[in-house]
């Protein structure tokens, strides 16, 4: 489990000052918009998702990032979201508890 989160911590690290920070809605606008976009990633459930989501992105699951974590590019930085930030901020603060 350490080896997912040391690599999580290294996927987000890329090309972000601080990849733990949440970001406004129009920073991450600027983001997605720029000359390198980073990859979004909607860590909903599959339900969540097909109800309305962000043109571009990906679902993978809270409960699903760990084992599919190698479906993420490692060479882009990546932006997470779900619906209040509750997981999109656990998927990088499990390895703290």
């Amino acid at each position: 489990m350490t080896n997912f989160f040391s690599m999580l911590k290294s996927i987000l690290g890329i090309g972000l000052t601080d990849p733990t920070a949440n970001i406004q809605p129009l920073e991450a606008f600027q983001r997605l918009n720029g000359v390198h976009p980073p990859q979004l990633l909607d860590v909903r459930s599959p339900e969540e998702y097909r109800q309305g989501r962000i043109a571009g992105s990906r679902v993978i699951p809270l409960v699903d990032l760990g084992r599919r974590l190698r479906e993420v590019d490692k060479n882009k930085s990546l932006l997470l979201y779900c619906h209040s930030g509750n997981r999109s901020g656990m998927a990088l603060r499990l390895d703290r508890k």
